[in-house]
């Protein structure tokens, strides 16, 4: 029962963080998932590592998310592997906002091929929508040199199309 109350206690801390209490939200996360580490009940420890790390992607801390999936990673070593993929995603937009794209790359290849394994087309879903929003913040990526050059003035559905994804 215990558990259960420390793990309730880290998706409060998710529900604060998406209603715009970040600092309160991913605090509570932090002590949350300490918690559950230390108790060793690792049944759904990636998910929650996964919850953490996105929201402290979200907010610029990027060596505490990395440092977050590392230890994330470490637990899937031991046997947890089911969110697996969302870990190597996540990893991968570390590695884009520490300009690494060759790492990124990586990263998200391991999150698509993961993904296909397990058959979870949801986590294969979100690592290639990483992969277009890695691709489009490249400044060498061609997909995005071609949509930098697109100005406004035409405004066929197409031009707006890509003028929304940038």
């Amino acid at each position: 029962m215990e558990t259960l109350l420390v793990e309730a206690r880290l998706l409060a801390g998710r529900a604060r963080f998406e209603q715009d209490e970040a600092d309160a939200g991913i605090n509570a996360m932090r002590d949350a998932l300490a918690e559950i580490e230390a108790g060793g009940d690792l049944a759904f420890v990636l998910v929650y590592v996964a919850f953490l790390a996105d929201a402290l992607l979200s907010v610029g801390a990027v060596d505490e998310a990395q440092a977050c999936l590392r230890r994330g990673l470490s637990h899937a070593v031991q046997g947890q592997g089911v969110f697996l993929p969302e870990m190597h995603r996540l990893l991968a937009q570390v590695h884009v906002m520490s300009n690494q794209p060759a790492q990124a790359r990586v990263a998200l290849a391991r999150a698509s091929a993961l993904a296909d394994e397990q058959g979870a087309a949801s986590l294969a879903l979100r690592a290639a929508m990483t992969g277009v929003r890695c691709e489009l913040e490249s400044d060498t990526s061609t997909l995005a040199r071609r949509l930098r050059a697109i100005e406004g003035g035409d405004s066929t559905r197409d031009v707006l199309e890509a003028n929304a994804l940038r």
